[in-house]
């Protein structure tokens, strides 16, 4: 037997062929998907959140923190610009 006979054979028209090829389409992109590729990475850059990666904080604690520091930040520029005799002293 021959390639074509094979061919014919596994698939009778060319609908069930169309199918098996999205099949294996599907299949393969399923594959790709679950697959990390991220772990064959030499690089080892950290990803965007991770700015700090050695202070042991999760990401809300440094958010608050940098809120914090603004927040008083801004209460002293405040306090500079309008002088000591203000509503707020």
């Amino acid at each position: 037997m021959d390639l074509n006979t094979w061919l014919h054979w596994i698939f009778a028209s060319p609908e069930y062929f169309l199918l098996a090829l999205a099949g294996l389409l599907v299949l393969v992109g399923l594959i790709a998907g679950l697959t990390d590729f991220r772990i064959f990475d030499e690089t080892n850059t950290p990803l965007p959140d991770d700015k700090e990666p050695h202070s042991g904080k999760p990401w809300w604690q440094r958010d608050e923190e940098h809120y914090l520091e603004w927040t008083a930040h801004q209460v002293r520029e405040h306090h500079r610009t309008t002088g000591r005799h203000s509503a707020l002293d």
